[in-house]
């Protein structure tokens, strides 16, 4: 169920309701905002979880680069257990996304091995200067999107646990799953699934501040792969990754 409702989401621009979002966005300056977000680079404070968070993205990019399953795997646990050991301290701050840089050293990685196993020495300044396919690029950028929503779903679902009386994950999960049902409808699902009496109000409430809480996750993750953010970085990212959609109307003017 989860995947599906995540294509849903990923295919549709979840509605911001009318008038019950509490957009503290909109009320604080943008120094105010940039100081409520994570400014952690989690791949230089901790690159065992970054590597682990976005391990989807980097497994399917190599698999567009090296076409035999087996050798995709073996290319994928040298690099995964590099970084773990010797962390990202080659990054340049200078570059800003950390995206960028980690395409490149993943696909060095790549063509690094491919080298060996064909004995055909290459220094890595021409590694870098390699070709790589369209096809390559997108699916890189679109597994990476993928993870970003990944983690914010996740963070959703345990501020939803740890929180009493709150049902952010599953309102939102079963509003993106059902976007032709009323609320009276889905507040009785909700009800249901969960055990908990919800009237419409509630449901409506609940989903309002959901959608909010949502965005806020997606804006602290994107914010985690910039080693600088910035109101404008965050922003170029999130259009990049087409991801504005789910935080319009929870961004500072």
């Amino acid at each position: 169920m989860a995947s599906d409702v995540d294509s849903k989401l990923d295919d549709s621009k979840p509605s911001t309701g009318s008038g019950e979002v509490e957009s503290s966005y909109s009320q604080t300056g943008e120094r105010m905002w940039l100081n409520r977000i994570s400014t952690r680079w989690t791949a230089v404070n901790n690159p065992t979880l970054f590597v682990k968070r976005y391990g989807r993205a980097i497994r399917k990019y190599v698999a567009t680069l090296i076409h035999d399953p087996n050798d995709a795997e073996e290319v994928e646990q040298e690099f995964m257990l590099r970084m773990v050991q010797k962390g990202f301290h080659t990054a340049d701050s200078n570059k800003g996304k950390f995206r960028y840089y980690l395409i490149t050293i993943v696909r060095n990685a790549a063509m690094q091995w491919l080298c060996r196993r064909n004995q055909v020495p290459l220094p890595i300044e021409t590694l870098e200067h390699m070709p790589v396919s369209e096809h390559s690029q997108l699916e890189w950028t679109s597994d990476w999107r993928k993870c970003i929503l990944k983690a914010a779903w996740k963070s959703l679902d345990k501020y939803q646990k740890r929180t009493t009386n709150n049902l952010f994950c599953t309102v939102l999960r079963v509003s993106a799953q059902y976007e032709s049902a009323d609320s009276p409808t889905l507040a009785k699902m909700v009800s249901e699934m969960t055990g908990q009496t919800l009237t419409p109000e509630a449901f409506r409430k609940q989903l309002s501040r959901a959608r909010k809480r949502f965005a806020d996750h997606i804006v602290q993750e994107v914010a985690r792969t910039l080693i600088e953010p910035t109101l404008d970085g965050i922003k170029d990212e999130l259009n990049c990754l087409d991801l504005m959609k789910y935080v319009e109307g929870y961004l500072p003017e």
